[in-house]
């Protein structure tokens, strides 16, 4: 289970910023915010409410790119595990699409790139 929370904007490490992404966990619409990509973390934080979400690379598993058939829209997917108990592994669908479909590409790019340099420390 995802839940939002007060969360502060990310400063330090910060490689990418996308502004108007919209957030579905479990094909539930969460809302509309902004994105920080980090190089340790990816930051979600919801225009309205001020409350987000973070998550650290060794939470995600594979990003990639899907398109939506009915809604002809492309997003970035990422499955991450939210409860981080080592007994049991719980995974959560986070798909993010952006109101400026050009942007998608990079973001997808800096998000596997920053994935990749965390799973190689």
């Amino acid at each position: 289970m995802l839940h939002l929370r007060k969360i502060e904007i990310p400063e330090e490490n910060l490689k990418l910023v996308e502004e108007n992404t919209n957030v579905y966990v479990n094909d539930e619409e969460i809302g509309k915010g902004t994105l920080y990509v980090t190089t340790k973390e990816l930051v979600w934080i919801n225009n309205s409410i001020q409350k987000g979400f973070s998550f650290g690379y060794f939470q995600i598993l594979l990003p990639n790119i899907s398109q939506d058939k009915e809604e002809h829209e492309q997003s970035l997917n990422i499955m991450v595990d939210v409860d981080i108990n080592l007994l049991e592994r719980v995974f959560t669908e986070v798909k993010i699409t952006v109101d400026n479909a050009e942007n998608l590409n990079n973001l997808f790019q800096v998000v596997c790139e920053c994935h990749a340099s965390f799973n190689n420390m």
